[in-house]
């Protein structure tokens, strides 16, 4: 059995890291599909001139 202080330790670092991580990817993922909208739109205009 672990004992409850390397369980307190390994909740309190691994859980904020699990929170950060998912919250880095859906920003990652945010910003790409910005970007991917920006680079379709400047193609739009381009083959509209």
């Amino acid at each position: 059995m672990v004992s409850e202080t390397v369980l307190g330790v390994l909740f309190c670092f691994f859980l904020p890291l699990a929170v950060a991580a998912r919250f880095w990817h859906w920003y990652t993922f945010f910003k790409r599909g910005q970007k991917i909208k920006m680079i379709q739109a400047m193609q739009n205009e381009q083959n509209n001139d």
